[in-house]
Protein backbone atom coordinates (compact mmCIF):
# COMPACT_ATOMS: atom_id res chain seq x y z
CA UNK A 1 0.00 0.00 0.00
CA UNK A 2 1.60 2.98 -1.48
CA UNK A 3 1.99 5.78 1.17
CA UNK A 4 -0.67 9.03 1.00
CA UNK A 5 1.22 12.27 2.00
CA UNK A 6 -2.48 14.01 0.85
CA UNK A 7 -4.16 12.62 4.02
CA UNK A 8 -1.20 13.21 6.41
CA UNK A 9 -1.42 16.78 5.24
CA UNK A 10 -5.17 16.96 5.98
CA UNK A 11 -4.90 15.58 9.30
CA UNK A 12 -2.25 18.26 10.60
CA UNK A 13 -4.05 21.13 8.97
CA UNK A 14 -7.60 20.28 10.34
CA UNK A 15 -6.01 19.76 13.78
CA UNK A 16 -4.77 23.53 13.23
CA UNK A 17 -7.80 25.20 12.39
CA UNK A 18 -10.46 23.07 14.46
CA UNK A 19 -8.25 22.83 17.57
CA UNK A 20 -11.05 23.91 19.82
CA UNK A 21 -14.12 21.13 18.74
CA UNK A 22 -15.86 20.02 21.52
CA UNK A 23 -14.17 17.23 23.24
CA UNK A 24 -15.53 13.74 23.65
CA UNK A 25 -14.78 12.93 27.32
CA UNK A 26 -16.97 13.73 30.52
CA UNK A 27 -16.09 15.68 33.05
CA UNK A 28 -18.25 16.28 36.71
CA UNK A 29 -19.60 19.26 37.96
CA UNK A 30 -19.49 20.06 41.67
CA UNK A 31 -22.46 21.68 43.83
CA UNK A 32 -19.81 24.64 44.24
CA UNK A 33 -19.69 25.36 40.59
CA UNK A 34 -16.12 24.02 39.85
CA UNK A 35 -15.72 21.59 37.16
CA UNK A 36 -13.67 18.51 38.55
CA UNK A 37 -10.97 17.76 35.86
CA UNK A 38 -9.52 14.78 37.78
CA UNK A 39 -7.81 13.42 34.16
CA UNK A 40 -8.04 16.32 31.31
CA UNK A 41 -5.53 14.77 29.26
CA UNK A 42 -8.92 12.76 27.90
CA UNK A 43 -10.54 15.74 27.22
CA UNK A 44 -7.65 17.34 24.81
CA UNK A 45 -7.00 14.05 23.15
CA UNK A 46 -10.15 13.30 22.13
CA UNK A 47 -9.88 17.17 20.07
CA UNK A 48 -6.65 16.09 18.65
CA UNK A 49 -8.44 13.23 15.88
CA UNK A 50 -8.66 15.21 12.51
CA UNK A 51 -11.10 15.91 10.39
CA UNK A 52 -11.26 16.79 6.58
CA UNK A 53 -10.53 20.10 5.61
CA UNK A 54 -12.20 22.28 3.23
CA UNK A 55 -10.81 22.26 -0.51
CA UNK A 56 -8.86 25.87 0.01
CA UNK A 57 -6.94 24.41 2.37
CA UNK A 58 -6.27 21.64 0.40
CA UNK A 59 -5.35 23.81 -2.31
CA UNK A 60 -2.77 25.36 -0.52
CA UNK A 61 -1.39 22.19 0.74
CA UNK A 62 -0.65 21.68 -3.00
CA UNK A 63 1.22 24.43 -3.85
CA UNK A 64 3.68 24.09 0.09
CA UNK A 65 4.12 20.33 -1.11
CA UNK A 66 4.23 20.34 -4.91
CA UNK A 67 1.61 17.53 -5.06
CA UNK A 68 -1.59 17.00 -7.37
CA UNK A 69 -4.35 16.35 -5.39
CA UNK A 70 -4.89 12.82 -4.43
CA UNK A 71 -8.04 11.22 -5.76
CA UNK A 72 -7.90 8.37 -3.25
CA UNK A 73 -11.47 8.71 -1.56
CA UNK A 74 -10.03 6.99 1.82
CA UNK A 75 -7.17 7.15 4.58
CA UNK A 76 -5.98 5.24 7.47
CA UNK A 77 -3.81 6.77 10.21
CA UNK A 78 -1.98 6.10 13.28
CA UNK A 79 -0.56 7.78 16.23
CA UNK A 80 1.63 7.39 18.99
CA UNK A 81 2.31 9.70 22.07
CA UNK A 82 4.60 10.27 25.02
CA UNK A 83 2.84 13.14 28.16
CA UNK A 84 4.85 13.39 30.68
CA UNK A 85 3.48 16.36 33.22
CA UNK A 86 4.98 19.11 34.73
CA UNK A 87 4.95 17.41 38.52
CA UNK A 88 7.19 14.21 36.99
CA UNK A 89 9.95 17.24 37.36
CA UNK A 90 9.52 17.95 41.11
CA UNK A 91 11.12 15.88 44.21
CA UNK A 92 9.25 15.75 47.29
CA UNK A 93 11.59 15.03 50.49
CA UNK A 94 9.81 13.16 53.26
CA UNK A 95 11.59 15.70 56.61
CA UNK A 96 9.44 14.83 59.46
CA UNK A 97 9.63 12.29 62.21
CA UNK A 98 8.19 9.27 60.07
CA UNK A 99 10.31 9.54 57.35
CA UNK A 100 11.29 6.01 58.48
CA UNK A 101 8.22 4.40 58.55
CA UNK A 102 6.41 5.53 55.39
CA UNK A 103 7.75 4.74 51.56
CA UNK A 104 9.75 7.25 49.70
CA UNK A 105 7.37 9.74 48.27
CA UNK A 106 10.07 12.01 46.01
CA UNK A 107 8.85 10.99 42.90
CA UNK A 108 4.54 11.29 44.47
CA UNK A 109 3.96 13.66 41.80
CA UNK A 110 5.44 11.80 38.55
CA UNK A 111 2.80 11.61 35.81
CA UNK A 112 4.05 9.67 32.35
CA UNK A 113 1.51 8.24 30.06
CA UNK A 114 1.65 6.23 26.84
CA UNK A 115 -1.24 6.62 23.87
CA UNK A 116 -2.10 5.04 21.05
CA UNK A 117 -5.06 5.84 18.53
CA UNK A 118 -6.61 4.87 15.35
CA UNK A 119 -8.27 6.11 12.37
CA UNK A 120 -10.31 5.83 9.22
CA UNK A 121 -12.00 8.30 6.85
CA UNK A 122 -14.07 8.28 3.99
CA UNK A 123 -14.46 11.38 1.37
CA UNK A 124 -17.91 11.11 -0.58
CA UNK A 125 -17.90 14.08 -2.81
CA UNK A 126 -18.09 17.41 -0.54
CA UNK A 127 -18.63 15.47 2.94
CA UNK A 128 -16.30 13.02 5.04
CA UNK A 129 -16.70 10.71 7.14
CA UNK A 130 -14.48 9.29 10.18
CA UNK A 131 -14.04 7.08 12.86
CA UNK A 132 -11.27 6.81 16.09
CA UNK A 133 -10.30 4.93 18.76
CA UNK A 134 -7.58 5.23 20.92
CA UNK A 135 -6.52 4.03 24.32
CA UNK A 136 -3.74 5.49 27.31
CA UNK A 137 -0.71 3.48 29.29
CA UNK A 138 0.33 4.55 32.34
CA UNK A 139 3.90 4.56 32.94
CA UNK A 140 4.02 5.87 36.25
CA UNK A 141 2.61 3.64 39.58
CA UNK A 142 0.39 7.06 40.47
CA UNK A 143 -0.39 7.58 36.85
CA UNK A 144 -4.67 6.59 37.19
CA UNK A 145 -7.70 7.19 39.19
CA UNK A 146 -8.34 3.26 39.28
CA UNK A 147 -4.95 1.76 39.75
CA UNK A 148 -1.41 2.20 39.11
CA UNK A 149 -0.14 2.09 35.20
CA UNK A 150 -3.86 1.65 34.44
CA UNK A 151 -4.74 1.46 31.01
CA UNK A 152 -7.39 3.21 29.70
CA UNK A 153 -9.43 2.62 26.53
CA UNK A 154 -10.98 5.54 24.78
CA UNK A 155 -14.74 6.56 23.50
CA UNK A 156 -15.02 5.62 19.72
CA UNK A 157 -15.58 8.39 18.17
CA UNK A 158 -17.39 9.54 14.21
CA UNK A 159 -17.95 12.17 12.56
CA UNK A 160 -18.71 13.90 10.14
CA UNK A 161 -17.74 16.87 7.94
CA UNK A 162 -18.95 19.18 4.96
CA UNK A 163 -16.29 20.89 3.09
CA UNK A 164 -18.72 24.31 3.85
CA UNK A 165 -18.65 27.72 2.17
CA UNK A 166 -15.95 29.74 0.94
CA UNK A 167 -16.06 33.72 0.27
CA UNK A 168 -13.02 33.85 -2.11
CA UNK A 169 -13.78 37.86 -1.70
CA UNK A 170 -12.60 37.58 1.88
CA UNK A 171 -10.60 34.29 1.62
CA UNK A 172 -12.65 33.28 4.58
CA UNK A 173 -13.96 29.55 4.75
CA UNK A 174 -16.14 28.34 7.35
CA UNK A 175 -16.25 24.66 8.00
CA UNK A 176 -19.47 22.67 10.10
CA UNK A 177 -18.86 19.29 11.70
CA UNK A 178 -20.80 16.65 13.74
CA UNK A 179 -19.62 14.55 15.66
CA UNK A 180 -20.84 11.45 18.21
CA UNK A 181 -19.33 9.52 20.96
CA UNK A 182 -19.98 6.09 21.88
CA UNK A 183 -18.69 4.85 25.92
CA UNK A 184 -16.50 2.25 24.73
CA UNK A 185 -13.93 3.65 27.67
CA UNK A 186 -14.82 3.25 31.41
CA UNK A 187 -14.80 6.74 32.52
CA UNK A 188 -17.94 6.87 30.23
CA UNK A 189 -19.18 3.75 31.36
CA UNK A 190 -18.74 4.56 35.02
CA UNK A 191 -20.84 8.15 34.28
CA UNK A 192 -23.37 6.06 32.54
CA UNK A 193 -23.27 7.50 29.81
CA UNK A 194 -25.46 6.45 26.77
CA UNK A 195 -24.23 8.92 24.27
CA UNK A 196 -22.63 12.20 23.63
CA UNK A 197 -23.37 14.25 20.48
CA UNK A 198 -21.85 17.72 19.42
CA UNK A 199 -21.76 20.12 16.68
CA UNK A 200 -19.03 22.42 15.83
CA UNK A 201 -18.49 25.63 13.11
CA UNK A 202 -14.77 26.01 12.36
CA UNK A 203 -13.86 29.65 10.56
CA UNK A 204 -10.08 30.22 8.75
CA UNK A 205 -7.75 32.40 6.96
CA UNK A 206 -4.80 31.78 5.43
CA UNK A 207 -2.47 34.62 4.61
CA UNK A 208 0.62 34.71 2.18
CA UNK A 209 0.00 30.95 2.15
CA UNK A 210 2.32 30.43 5.12
CA UNK A 211 0.47 31.76 8.20
CA UNK A 212 -3.41 30.42 9.04
CA UNK A 213 -6.07 32.02 11.35
CA UNK A 214 -9.02 29.77 12.74
CA UNK A 215 -12.16 30.75 15.24
CA UNK A 216 -14.43 28.27 15.99
CA UNK A 217 -17.25 27.26 18.28
CA UNK A 218 -19.22 24.05 19.36
CA UNK A 219 -21.75 22.65 21.63
CA UNK A 220 -22.34 18.80 22.88
CA UNK A 221 -25.26 17.65 24.57
CA UNK A 222 -24.39 13.90 26.26
CA UNK A 223 -27.30 11.36 27.89
CA UNK A 224 -26.32 9.86 30.67
CA UNK A 225 -28.15 7.09 32.91
CA UNK A 226 -28.11 8.71 36.10
CA UNK A 227 -26.86 12.93 37.23
CA UNK A 228 -24.07 10.75 39.06
CA UNK A 229 -21.25 8.37 37.85
CA UNK A 230 -22.76 5.07 39.43
CA UNK A 231 -20.27 1.61 39.95
CA UNK A 232 -21.12 -1.79 40.67
CA UNK A 233 -20.41 -2.84 44.58
CA UNK A 234 -19.02 -6.18 43.12
CA UNK A 235 -16.54 -4.07 41.65
CA UNK A 236 -15.11 -2.64 45.31
CA UNK A 237 -16.16 -5.27 47.13
CA UNK A 238 -19.46 -4.82 49.91
CA UNK A 239 -17.11 -3.58 52.93
CA UNK A 240 -15.59 -0.52 50.74
CA UNK A 241 -19.17 1.11 49.99
CA UNK A 242 -19.61 3.85 52.06
CA UNK A 243 -22.95 5.50 51.30
CA UNK A 244 -23.86 9.14 51.99
CA UNK A 245 -20.46 10.08 51.68
CA UNK A 246 -19.61 12.76 49.68
CA UNK A 247 -23.00 12.76 48.16
CA UNK A 248 -22.69 9.31 47.15
CA UNK A 249 -26.08 7.14 47.47
CA UNK A 250 -27.47 4.22 46.43
CA UNK A 251 -29.52 4.18 43.48
CA UNK A 252 -30.48 0.19 42.90
CA UNK A 253 -29.88 -2.74 44.49
CA UNK A 254 -25.97 -3.83 44.05
CA UNK A 255 -24.51 -0.23 42.32
CA UNK A 256 -24.26 3.20 44.27
CA UNK A 257 -23.38 6.59 43.08
CA UNK A 258 -20.04 8.37 43.80
CA UNK A 259 -18.79 11.91 44.07
CA UNK A 260 -19.54 14.35 41.70
CA UNK A 261 -22.43 15.23 39.12
CA UNK A 262 -22.58 14.30 35.59
CA UNK A 263 -22.72 17.20 32.78
CA UNK A 264 -24.95 17.18 29.90
CA UNK A 265 -24.30 20.42 28.02
CA UNK A 266 -21.36 21.92 27.14
CA UNK A 267 -19.95 25.26 25.06
CA UNK A 268 -16.51 26.01 23.78
CA UNK A 269 -15.00 28.95 21.96
CA UNK A 270 -11.35 28.87 20.46
CA UNK A 271 -8.67 30.50 18.56
CA UNK A 272 -5.82 29.05 16.71
CA UNK A 273 -2.59 30.67 14.58
CA UNK A 274 -0.63 28.44 12.83
CA UNK A 275 2.61 29.43 10.64
CA UNK A 276 4.80 27.06 8.08
CA UNK A 277 8.37 27.41 8.32
CA UNK A 278 10.59 25.82 5.37
CA UNK A 279 12.25 22.58 5.78
CA UNK A 280 8.56 20.74 6.54
CA UNK A 281 8.16 22.80 9.51
CA UNK A 282 5.08 24.40 11.13
CA UNK A 283 4.57 26.04 14.25
CA UNK A 284 0.62 26.20 16.15
CA UNK A 285 -0.65 28.00 19.34
CA UNK A 286 -4.44 27.46 20.22
CA UNK A 287 -6.69 28.74 23.16
CA UNK A 288 -10.00 26.65 24.30
CA UNK A 289 -12.11 28.34 26.67
CA UNK A 290 -14.87 25.88 28.03
CA UNK A 291 -18.09 26.09 29.91
CA UNK A 292 -20.19 23.27 31.19
CA UNK A 293 -23.49 22.48 32.69
CA UNK A 294 -24.32 19.39 35.70
CA UNK A 295 -27.47 18.33 36.35
CA UNK A 296 -29.12 19.97 39.25
CA UNK A 297 -30.27 17.25 42.19
CA UNK A 298 -29.77 19.02 45.48
CA UNK A 299 -32.46 21.49 47.09
CA UNK A 300 -31.08 24.00 48.96
CA UNK A 301 -32.41 24.27 52.97
CA UNK A 302 -31.35 26.05 55.66
CA UNK A 303 -27.91 23.85 56.06
CA UNK A 304 -26.96 24.73 52.27
CA UNK A 305 -23.78 26.79 52.34
CA UNK A 306 -24.55 30.27 50.86
CA UNK A 307 -21.83 29.39 48.25
CA UNK A 308 -23.53 26.52 46.54
CA UNK A 309 -24.49 27.52 43.07
CA UNK A 310 -27.86 28.23 42.56
CA UNK A 311 -30.82 28.05 39.79
CA UNK A 312 -31.34 25.22 37.71
CA UNK A 313 -27.99 23.72 36.75
CA UNK A 314 -24.74 24.19 38.34
CA UNK A 315 -21.59 25.39 36.00
CA UNK A 316 -17.92 25.15 35.58
CA UNK A 317 -15.51 26.42 33.56
CA UNK A 318 -12.03 25.08 31.76
CA UNK A 319 -9.49 26.49 29.75
CA UNK A 320 -6.54 24.76 27.39
CA UNK A 321 -3.60 26.29 26.07
CA UNK A 322 -1.24 24.58 23.67
CA UNK A 323 1.77 25.22 21.25
CA UNK A 324 3.03 22.83 18.86
CA UNK A 325 5.99 22.39 16.68
CA UNK A 326 5.80 19.99 13.85
CA UNK A 327 8.22 18.82 11.46
CA UNK A 328 7.18 16.55 8.57
CA UNK A 329 9.36 13.71 8.29
CA UNK A 330 8.33 11.66 5.28
CA UNK A 331 5.37 11.80 3.00
CA UNK A 332 3.46 9.59 5.35
CA UNK A 333 5.53 10.16 8.62
CA UNK A 334 5.28 13.33 10.77
CA UNK A 335 6.33 14.04 14.25
CA UNK A 336 5.57 17.18 16.56
CA UNK A 337 6.79 18.43 20.05
CA UNK A 338 3.97 20.11 22.25
CA UNK A 339 2.95 21.68 25.44
CA UNK A 340 -0.55 21.90 26.90
CA UNK A 341 -2.18 23.41 29.81
CA UNK A 342 -5.31 22.54 31.09
CA UNK A 343 -6.81 24.42 34.41
CA UNK A 344 -9.50 27.35 35.55
CA UNK A 345 -9.44 30.43 33.11
CA UNK A 346 -9.11 32.28 36.37
CA UNK A 347 -6.58 31.97 39.48
CA UNK A 348 -8.22 30.56 42.61
CA UNK A 349 -8.95 33.66 44.25
CA UNK A 350 -11.19 35.20 40.81
CA UNK A 351 -9.14 38.14 41.13
CA UNK A 352 -6.88 37.63 37.90
CA UNK A 353 -6.43 35.25 34.90
CA UNK A 354 -3.51 32.91 34.48
CA UNK A 355 -1.30 32.50 32.13
CA UNK A 356 -3.01 29.89 29.62
CA UNK A 357 0.20 28.42 28.42
CA UNK A 358 1.88 26.62 31.60
CA UNK A 359 0.83 26.11 34.94
CA UNK A 360 3.05 28.68 37.34
CA UNK A 361 0.56 28.26 40.53
CA UNK A 362 2.08 24.18 41.62
CA UNK A 363 3.77 21.71 39.61
CA UNK A 364 1.54 19.21 41.82
CA UNK A 365 -1.89 19.53 39.82
CA UNK A 366 -0.15 18.64 36.18
CA UNK A 367 -2.23 21.20 34.66
CA UNK A 368 0.87 21.14 31.88
CA UNK A 369 2.23 18.75 30.24
CA UNK A 370 5.06 18.12 27.45
CA UNK A 371 4.11 15.51 24.77
CA UNK A 372 6.25 14.04 22.00
CA UNK A 373 4.05 12.67 19.35
CA UNK A 374 4.35 10.66 16.02
CA UNK A 375 1.93 10.35 13.44
CA UNK A 376 1.41 8.56 10.14
CA UNK A 377 -1.43 8.30 7.08
CA UNK A 378 -2.10 6.27 4.12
Amino acid sequence: MAPNPRALASTTAAALILLSAPAFAQTAATTSGTVDQTDPVEVNEAEELAEEVDDNINDELDDLLGEEEDDKPWSLGASLGFSVGQGTFVSVANDTQWADQVGDASRAYDRVSMRFGVSGSYRVQDFSFSGSLGFSQGLTANNGINGSYETRLGDLGLSAGWKGWSFESTGISLTPSLSVALPTGRTSRVSTMLLSTSVGLGLSKTFFKRLTLGASIGGSRTFHRYTSPVIDIDDIGEANAIYRYDGSEAVEPGRFAVGGINTPYSLSTGLSASMRFPHKISLSIGYNLSTAWSYRVNESDEFSSQYECRGVRCAGQGAAGSVSLSYKVTDWLGASLSARTFGGPRTPDQRSLVFPFWNFNGAATNQSTIGLGFNGSY
